[in-house]
């Protein structure tokens, strides 16, 4: 992001102590303009049509109405250059995984000191994604490495193997998986490792990501 540039930014966030919070870090510095804020997606939608555009939509995930997930899905499809930070209190890597692939580029808590917003939104502007040094981040930069990888296609896989991805972005345990396919934990254990091995991921949020980037399963 070049230094002369004015940054236009968003805010969504239903309570409105935060959302001024925001503001008054954004404010701080010449770089940034809040051009939009609204209390939920259907807020965030109206303004959108009538030609607020951000370059950049700092979005809660818990809004009445109109959540924030399906807010980042419909920009994602109707206004795909607006870039998405999100912030919640929340960082399960269901939570994660469903936001990423609604189009979020990064992610960072409701508590977030004012270097860290900045850092967020500069990077997303700049890289394309932000990641920091923390499970959160490792989970968005495994991400960001499955997007590098043209998955689609490459990798044949049995009716047993695409029914075990698919199960990975569910809640369901390991052994519960095991239970549901009808098969011993230690046959589920091979399918695993071994898509492990020809997936080139090292965890089950990297089968999880390649089930949802390969079409496997929509959230």
């Amino acid at each position: 992001m070049n230094e002369a540039t004015i940054l236009k930014v968003g805010l969504a966030e239903d309570h409105t102590l935060v959302r001024q919070a925001f503001r008054s870090l954004l404010e701080k510095s010449v770089e940034f303009q809040v051009i939009l804020e609204a209390g939920n997606g259907k807020e965030v939608i109206d303004q959108l049509q009538k030609g607020f555009i951000p370059d950049l939509l700092i979005l809660d995930i818990n809004m009445p109405e109109m959540d924030g997930c399906e807010t980042a899905k419909f920009i994602q499809v109707k206004y795909p250059g607006i870039r998405m930070l999100v912030i919640s209190m929340h960082d399960t890597e269901t939570f994660l995984i469903r936001m990423l692939h609604a189009g979020a580029r990064g992610f960072i808590k409701k508590d977030a000191s004012e270097t860290e917003l900045r850092t967020a939104i500069k990077t997303i502007m700049e890289e394309g994604y932000y990641y920091a040094n923390n499970p959160a981040g490792r989970i968005i930069a495994t991400w960001c490495s499955s997007l590098r990888d043209d998955l689609l296609g490459k990798r044949g896989l049995t009716e047993q193997e695409t029914r075990f991805l698919k199960l990975t972005t569910s809640e369901d345990t390991y052994k519960s998986i095991a239970a549901i396919m009808n098969i011993p934990m230690r046959s589920l254990d091979t399918i695993r490792d071994n898509l492990f091995l020809r997936l080139g991921v090292q965890n089950r949020v990297g089968l999880a990501m390649y089930a949802i980037k390969s079409g496997l399963v929509y959230i």
